[in-house]
């Protein structure tokens, strides 16, 4: 998950607890390539998870 200010991406699930005006990369819900990102309130949904995978970053739920 990447949160803004937070650094560099984690596969790490974020507390359900995030203040309400964080915000997470949230990726579109049919994983295609070319899918936008956007910034998204963080809800800890499987789309704002992310993991870099040989040099990509990718939505961890697709690896």
């Amino acid at each position: 998950m990447l949160a803004l200010g937070a650094g560099a991406p984690s596969s790490v699930a974020a507390p359900a607890s995030r203040a309400a005006n964080e915000v997470c990369q949230d990726a579109g819900n049919t994983r295609n390539d070319g899918d936008r990102v956007r910034l998204w309130q963080c809800i800890d949904h499987t789309n704002q998870r992310w993991v870099i995978q040989r040099g990509y970053i990718k939505v961890a739920d697709t690896v």
